[in-house]
């Protein structure tokens, strides 16, 4: 198995529409020089039910294995 690393954190994050939206993001790295970033919004609604928006990546840093 080679190595990977991979950090998750809550965030808010502006949506294409200009509108703005919790979204955990989470940060992916792996030895063979790949990066990225996934970022999934979301939202709580009533009775704390889950609304999940579309996912979106970019390319990360590769800091990690540098």
């Amino acid at each position: 198995m080679r190595p990977t690393s991979g950090i998750c954190w809550n965030a808010t994050v502006s949506l294409e529409n200009g509108v703005r939206s919790d979204a955990v993001i989470i940060s992916l790295e792996h030895i063979d020089n790949y990066s990225v970033i996934v970022r999934q919004p979301y939202k709580l609604g009533f009775f704390k039910k889950l609304h999940l928006g579309s996912i979106f990546a970019q390319k990360g840093k590769h800091n990690i294995f540098a």
